[in-house]
């Protein structure tokens, strides 16, 4: 709120220190950090990243058991896809696995 009404700006070390970034690099490293990170979200299991962010999205505005509810949907629904028994065989097997969006 003091940052809303005031207007002042805070410096990047700041901003991770009160949870208003996630992490901070120094920027001559800042598209290899960039690239290292959408690298490690392609490898995410399309339809599971796609549900963590509905509940993510969806999940604060709800009352609390209809969270629950909802994110327990989402991961039934989730774990019943063909890239969920992908992801288990490929760890079965020690292989990366090869999602399809199924």
């Amino acid at each position: 709120m003091e940052l809303l009404l005031t207007g002042e700006r805070i410096s990047a070390d700041r901003a991770k220190e009160i949870g208003l970034a996630d992490w901070v690099v120094p920027h001559d490293d800042l598209l290899d950090e960039a690239r290292a990170l959408a690298s490690r979200l392609l490898r995410a299991a399309p339809l599971a990243a796609r549900a963590t962010k509905e509940m993510a999205v969806r999940g604060p505005h709800l009352p609390a058991v209809d969270a629950i509810r909802f994110g327990e949907t989402m991961r039934r629904v989730a774990g019943a896809t063909e890239d969920a028994a992908e992801g288990l065989a490929a760890t079965a097997e020690r292989r990366d696995p090869v999602w399809r969006g199924r």
